[in-house]
Protein backbone atom coordinates (compact mmCIF):
# COMPACT_ATOMS: atom_id res chain seq x y z
CA UNK A 1 0.00 0.00 0.00
CA UNK A 2 2.83 2.51 1.12
CA UNK A 3 5.04 1.90 -2.14
CA UNK A 4 2.67 3.24 -4.59
CA UNK A 5 2.62 6.60 -2.13
CA UNK A 6 -1.06 7.11 -3.21
CA UNK A 7 -2.80 10.01 -0.88
CA UNK A 8 -5.20 8.65 2.03
CA UNK A 9 -8.79 9.44 0.92
CA UNK A 10 -8.77 11.80 4.07
CA UNK A 11 -6.05 13.87 1.57
CA UNK A 12 -7.50 13.17 -1.76
CA UNK A 13 -11.02 14.55 -0.36
CA UNK A 14 -9.60 17.61 0.99
CA UNK A 15 -7.37 18.29 -2.20
CA UNK A 16 -10.79 17.89 -4.22
CA UNK A 17 -12.71 19.74 -1.81
CA UNK A 18 -10.71 22.63 -1.99
CA UNK A 19 -10.12 22.88 -5.65
CA UNK A 20 -13.87 22.17 -6.05
CA UNK A 21 -14.98 25.34 -3.36
CA UNK A 22 -12.40 27.30 -5.11
CA UNK A 23 -14.28 27.57 -8.73
CA UNK A 24 -17.56 27.33 -7.17
CA UNK A 25 -17.57 29.48 -4.47
CA UNK A 26 -21.73 30.56 -4.00
CA UNK A 27 -22.48 28.73 -7.13
CA UNK A 28 -23.88 25.54 -6.21
CA UNK A 29 -26.14 24.99 -8.64
CA UNK A 30 -25.01 21.74 -10.60
CA UNK A 31 -25.18 19.13 -7.81
CA UNK A 32 -24.05 16.00 -8.73
CA UNK A 33 -20.71 15.25 -10.81
CA UNK A 34 -18.48 12.37 -11.32
CA UNK A 35 -16.20 10.42 -13.65
CA UNK A 36 -14.82 7.08 -15.43
CA UNK A 37 -11.68 6.26 -16.48
CA UNK A 38 -10.05 2.83 -18.15
CA UNK A 39 -6.18 2.83 -18.78
CA UNK A 40 -3.68 -0.24 -19.76
CA UNK A 41 -0.30 0.20 -18.74
CA UNK A 42 2.81 -1.12 -17.69
CA UNK A 43 4.69 -1.62 -14.20
CA UNK A 44 8.39 -2.32 -13.78
CA UNK A 45 7.81 -3.65 -10.35
CA UNK A 46 4.15 -5.04 -10.57
CA UNK A 47 5.06 -6.80 -6.76
CA UNK A 48 6.94 -4.15 -4.95
CA UNK A 49 10.27 -6.45 -5.55
CA UNK A 50 13.31 -5.01 -3.37
CA UNK A 51 15.98 -3.38 -4.63
CA UNK A 52 18.81 -5.13 -3.33
CA UNK A 53 20.22 -8.45 -4.13
CA UNK A 54 21.55 -9.00 -0.76
CA UNK A 55 20.07 -8.86 3.06
CA UNK A 56 23.13 -7.93 5.61
CA UNK A 57 22.16 -9.93 8.32
CA UNK A 58 23.00 -9.74 11.99
CA UNK A 59 24.38 -13.09 13.32
CA UNK A 60 27.02 -13.35 16.54
CA UNK A 61 27.96 -9.81 16.95
CA UNK A 62 28.82 -9.60 12.95
CA UNK A 63 27.17 -9.06 9.48
CA UNK A 64 25.91 -11.81 6.81
CA UNK A 65 25.05 -11.10 3.59
CA UNK A 66 22.51 -13.40 2.43
CA UNK A 67 21.31 -13.11 -0.94
CA UNK A 68 17.60 -12.41 -1.45
CA UNK A 69 15.58 -15.09 -3.08
CA UNK A 70 14.73 -13.88 -7.14
CA UNK A 71 10.94 -14.46 -5.97
CA UNK A 72 11.48 -11.15 -3.94
CA UNK A 73 12.98 -9.21 -7.01
CA UNK A 74 11.21 -6.89 -8.60
CA UNK A 75 9.24 -8.20 -11.88
CA UNK A 76 7.32 -6.11 -14.36
CA UNK A 77 3.65 -6.94 -15.96
CA UNK A 78 1.01 -5.22 -17.50
CA UNK A 79 -2.15 -4.03 -16.20
CA UNK A 80 -5.72 -2.67 -16.57
CA UNK A 81 -6.91 0.10 -14.07
CA UNK A 82 -10.47 1.83 -13.63
CA UNK A 83 -11.57 4.23 -11.85
CA UNK A 84 -15.05 5.20 -11.01
CA UNK A 85 -15.76 8.35 -8.76
CA UNK A 86 -19.21 10.30 -8.00
CA UNK A 87 -19.56 13.79 -6.53
CA UNK A 88 -22.06 15.54 -4.57
CA UNK A 89 -22.38 18.84 -3.18
CA UNK A 90 -25.49 21.06 -1.87
CA UNK A 91 -26.69 23.35 0.75
CA UNK A 92 -28.07 20.73 3.61
CA UNK A 93 -29.56 22.71 6.93
CA UNK A 94 -28.14 25.72 5.21
CA UNK A 95 -24.33 24.37 5.73
CA UNK A 96 -22.43 23.13 2.72
CA UNK A 97 -22.47 19.35 2.06
CA UNK A 98 -19.88 17.47 0.30
CA UNK A 99 -19.66 13.73 -0.73
CA UNK A 100 -17.89 11.65 -3.02
CA UNK A 101 -17.03 8.65 -3.19
CA UNK A 102 -14.17 6.21 -5.04
CA UNK A 103 -13.76 2.50 -6.80
CA UNK A 104 -10.42 1.68 -8.32
CA UNK A 105 -9.36 -1.59 -9.74
CA UNK A 106 -5.94 -1.97 -10.41
CA UNK A 107 -5.37 -5.76 -12.24
CA UNK A 108 -1.81 -7.20 -13.06
CA UNK A 109 -2.10 -9.92 -15.85
CA UNK A 110 0.30 -12.17 -14.39
CA UNK A 111 1.08 -10.52 -10.75
CA UNK A 112 -2.45 -11.84 -10.02
CA UNK A 113 -1.33 -11.76 -5.86
CA UNK A 114 -0.22 -8.01 -6.34
CA UNK A 115 -3.61 -6.46 -7.80
CA UNK A 116 -6.22 -4.22 -5.84
CA UNK A 117 -9.46 -3.04 -5.44
CA UNK A 118 -9.81 0.29 -3.22
CA UNK A 119 -13.70 1.64 -2.04
CA UNK A 120 -13.28 4.90 -0.21
CA UNK A 121 -16.04 7.27 0.31
CA UNK A 122 -15.78 10.79 2.25
CA UNK A 123 -18.20 13.18 3.43
CA UNK A 124 -18.20 16.89 4.75
CA UNK A 125 -20.22 19.42 5.95
CA UNK A 126 -18.79 22.81 6.18
CA UNK A 127 -20.36 26.28 7.94
CA UNK A 128 -19.26 29.41 6.52
CA UNK A 129 -18.85 33.00 8.55
CA UNK A 130 -17.70 35.81 7.06
CA UNK A 131 -13.93 35.52 8.92
CA UNK A 132 -13.53 31.73 9.04
CA UNK A 133 -15.23 28.38 7.90
CA UNK A 134 -14.70 25.59 9.80
CA UNK A 135 -16.19 22.07 9.78
CA UNK A 136 -15.87 18.43 10.14
CA UNK A 137 -15.45 15.36 7.83
CA UNK A 138 -15.78 11.67 7.76
CA UNK A 139 -14.21 9.49 5.33
CA UNK A 140 -14.12 5.14 4.97
CA UNK A 141 -11.83 3.28 2.66
CA UNK A 142 -11.50 -0.91 2.74
CA UNK A 143 -8.58 -1.88 0.78
CA UNK A 144 -8.54 -5.92 -1.02
CA UNK A 145 -5.39 -7.54 -2.09
CA UNK A 146 -4.89 -10.50 -4.15
CA UNK A 147 -8.58 -11.10 -3.79
CA UNK A 148 -8.64 -11.02 0.32
CA UNK A 149 -9.43 -8.21 2.14
CA UNK A 150 -6.56 -6.49 3.37
CA UNK A 151 -7.42 -3.34 5.34
CA UNK A 152 -9.80 -1.29 6.64
CA UNK A 153 -9.38 2.90 7.08
CA UNK A 154 -11.68 5.29 9.00
CA UNK A 155 -10.64 9.08 9.43
CA UNK A 156 -12.51 11.68 11.24
CA UNK A 157 -11.10 15.33 11.06
CA UNK A 158 -11.97 18.61 12.01
CA UNK A 159 -10.75 21.68 9.73
CA UNK A 160 -10.60 25.34 9.27
CA UNK A 161 -10.89 27.28 6.32
CA UNK A 162 -9.79 30.98 5.16
CA UNK A 163 -10.42 32.15 1.70
CA UNK A 164 -9.45 35.25 -0.56
CA UNK A 165 -9.75 36.04 -3.98
CA UNK A 166 -9.01 32.65 -5.79
CA UNK A 167 -7.01 31.34 -2.94
CA UNK A 168 -7.91 29.09 0.41
CA UNK A 169 -5.55 27.81 3.55
CA UNK A 170 -7.29 24.62 5.51
CA UNK A 171 -6.04 23.84 8.90
CA UNK A 172 -7.32 20.22 9.41
CA UNK A 173 -6.69 17.61 12.50
CA UNK A 174 -7.60 14.34 11.56
CA UNK A 175 -7.97 10.44 13.75
CA UNK A 176 -7.18 7.81 11.30
CA UNK A 177 -7.95 4.44 12.47
CA UNK A 178 -6.06 2.14 10.22
CA UNK A 179 -6.91 -2.37 10.69
CA UNK A 180 -5.51 -4.76 9.05
CA UNK A 181 -7.57 -7.74 8.62
CA UNK A 182 -5.29 -10.57 8.35
CA UNK A 183 -1.82 -8.87 10.04
CA UNK A 184 -3.64 -6.91 13.27
CA UNK A 185 0.03 -6.18 14.87
CA UNK A 186 0.25 -3.61 12.49
CA UNK A 187 -2.74 -2.07 13.88
CA UNK A 188 -2.45 1.91 14.70
CA UNK A 189 -4.24 5.15 15.15
CA UNK A 190 -2.33 7.85 13.85
CA UNK A 191 -3.14 11.59 15.07
CA UNK A 192 -2.57 13.99 12.08
CA UNK A 193 -2.19 17.94 11.46
CA UNK A 194 -2.93 19.00 8.23
CA UNK A 195 -2.21 22.41 6.89
CA UNK A 196 -3.60 23.36 2.82
CA UNK A 197 -3.04 25.70 0.70
CA UNK A 198 -4.64 25.81 -2.67
CA UNK A 199 -4.43 28.87 -5.15
CA UNK A 200 -6.52 29.38 -8.22
CA UNK A 201 -4.93 31.96 -11.11
CA UNK A 202 -5.83 32.74 -15.08
CA UNK A 203 -3.34 33.34 -17.37
CA UNK A 204 -3.29 34.34 -21.03
CA UNK A 205 -1.88 30.32 -21.54
CA UNK A 206 -4.79 29.39 -19.54
CA UNK A 207 -5.95 28.55 -15.95
CA UNK A 208 -3.15 27.59 -13.24
CA UNK A 209 -3.97 25.59 -10.20
CA UNK A 210 -1.26 24.87 -7.12
CA UNK A 211 -2.60 23.04 -4.01
CA UNK A 212 -0.09 21.98 -1.43
CA UNK A 213 -0.61 19.72 1.67
CA UNK A 214 1.57 18.64 4.65
CA UNK A 215 1.14 16.65 7.37
CA UNK A 216 2.39 15.61 10.37
CA UNK A 217 1.71 12.17 12.48
CA UNK A 218 1.48 10.30 15.33
CA UNK A 219 1.55 6.92 15.33
CA UNK A 220 0.83 4.57 17.72
CA UNK A 221 0.69 0.97 16.95
CA UNK A 222 -2.33 -1.24 19.59
CA UNK A 223 -0.04 -3.92 20.03
CA UNK A 224 3.55 -5.24 20.35
CA UNK A 225 4.23 -3.57 16.88
CA UNK A 226 7.83 -3.98 15.35
CA UNK A 227 9.80 -0.30 15.31
CA UNK A 228 7.02 1.04 17.95
CA UNK A 229 5.36 4.28 17.40
CA UNK A 230 6.26 6.26 14.47
CA UNK A 231 6.50 9.40 13.60
CA UNK A 232 5.42 10.21 10.19
CA UNK A 233 5.62 13.69 8.12
CA UNK A 234 4.24 14.17 4.25
CA UNK A 235 4.04 16.93 1.43
CA UNK A 236 1.97 16.65 -0.97
CA UNK A 237 2.41 18.81 -4.41
CA UNK A 238 -0.04 19.54 -6.82
CA UNK A 239 -0.06 21.70 -9.77
CA UNK A 240 -2.56 21.38 -12.54
CA UNK A 241 -3.03 23.64 -16.11
CA UNK A 242 -5.29 23.94 -18.21
CA UNK A 243 -5.47 25.81 -21.65
CA UNK A 244 -8.01 27.27 -23.36
CA UNK A 245 -8.99 24.68 -25.43
CA UNK A 246 -9.58 22.24 -22.38
CA UNK A 247 -5.91 20.44 -22.45
CA UNK A 248 -5.12 19.41 -18.97
CA UNK A 249 -1.49 18.68 -17.57
CA UNK A 250 -1.47 18.09 -13.82
CA UNK A 251 2.06 17.48 -12.10
CA UNK A 252 2.68 15.76 -8.45
CA UNK A 253 5.03 15.06 -5.95
CA UNK A 254 4.46 13.70 -2.97
CA UNK A 255 7.38 12.81 -0.70
CA UNK A 256 6.66 11.00 3.06
CA UNK A 257 9.43 10.00 5.85
CA UNK A 258 8.69 7.89 8.37
CA UNK A 259 10.42 7.31 11.55
CA UNK A 260 10.38 4.41 14.02
CA UNK A 261 10.78 5.10 17.53
CA UNK A 262 12.30 1.55 18.34
CA UNK A 263 14.05 -1.22 16.80
CA UNK A 264 12.68 -3.17 14.02
CA UNK A 265 14.45 -6.56 13.99
CA UNK A 266 17.98 -7.79 16.25
CA UNK A 267 18.44 -9.59 12.73
CA UNK A 268 18.25 -6.36 10.96
CA UNK A 269 21.39 -3.68 11.42
CA UNK A 270 22.03 -4.30 14.76
CA UNK A 271 18.10 -3.81 15.90
CA UNK A 272 18.14 -0.33 14.31
CA UNK A 273 15.03 1.75 14.39
CA UNK A 274 13.50 2.04 10.92
CA UNK A 275 13.85 5.41 8.50
CA UNK A 276 12.37 5.50 5.29
CA UNK A 277 11.84 8.03 3.21
CA UNK A 278 9.44 7.84 -0.01
CA UNK A 279 9.10 10.08 -2.65
CA UNK A 280 6.81 9.44 -5.81
CA UNK A 281 6.32 11.32 -8.93
CA UNK A 282 3.59 11.94 -11.47
CA UNK A 283 3.02 13.86 -14.50
CA UNK A 284 -0.97 13.31 -15.87
CA UNK A 285 -2.01 15.10 -18.91
CA UNK A 286 -5.39 15.05 -20.68
CA UNK A 287 -6.53 15.38 -23.92
CA UNK A 288 -9.89 16.16 -24.64
CA UNK A 289 -11.50 14.42 -27.48
CA UNK A 290 -14.96 16.00 -26.91
CA UNK A 291 -17.38 17.74 -24.27
CA UNK A 292 -17.12 14.69 -22.35
CA UNK A 293 -14.53 12.16 -22.83
CA UNK A 294 -11.12 12.97 -23.11
CA UNK A 295 -7.41 11.06 -23.58
CA UNK A 296 -5.68 10.33 -20.71
CA UNK A 297 -2.32 9.87 -20.31
CA UNK A 298 -0.12 9.08 -17.28
CA UNK A 299 3.34 8.36 -16.04
CA UNK A 300 4.43 7.67 -12.47
CA UNK A 301 7.83 7.24 -10.12
CA UNK A 302 8.19 5.92 -7.09
CA UNK A 303 11.01 5.41 -4.85
CA UNK A 304 12.02 3.92 -1.41
CA UNK A 305 14.83 4.54 0.77
CA UNK A 306 15.88 3.17 4.04
CA UNK A 307 18.29 2.16 6.50
CA UNK A 308 17.38 -1.38 5.93
CA UNK A 309 17.44 -2.91 3.12
CA UNK A 310 14.12 -4.60 3.60
CA UNK A 311 12.83 -1.89 3.05
CA UNK A 312 14.13 -0.50 -0.06
CA UNK A 313 11.90 -0.16 -3.74
CA UNK A 314 11.74 1.40 -6.70
CA UNK A 315 9.56 1.55 -9.78
CA UNK A 316 7.88 3.31 -12.73
CA UNK A 317 4.40 3.02 -14.70
CA UNK A 318 3.04 3.70 -17.69
CA UNK A 319 -0.69 4.02 -18.72
CA UNK A 320 -2.78 4.92 -21.47
CA UNK A 321 -6.96 5.44 -21.39
CA UNK A 322 -10.03 7.14 -21.87
CA UNK A 323 -11.82 9.52 -19.16
CA UNK A 324 -15.41 10.20 -19.41
CA UNK A 325 -17.03 13.03 -16.97
CA UNK A 326 -20.44 12.84 -16.34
Amino acid sequence: IETTLRPPPAVRALIAQSRSRIRMRENLARHWGGKFDAQLGFDSNANSGLLDKNIAVTFQGGKLEIPIDSAYAARPDTFRHVTLQSNYQNMLGGEQFFWNANAVSHHFTNEHKFSSFDFSSNASLVHKTKALNFGAAISLEHFVLGKQSLLNNRNFSVFFEKNWDDCQANLAFEHEWRRYLTTPILDGDTIWKNLAFSCAAQTRWGALQNTAVFRYGTDRPLRLRPGGVATRRELIVKSAWRSQRALRIELSLHLAQANDAEGYSPLLENNAARDVFRRGYQVQMQIPTSDRWSLQVNWSHNASLSNLALFRQRGSSFSLGLQKQF
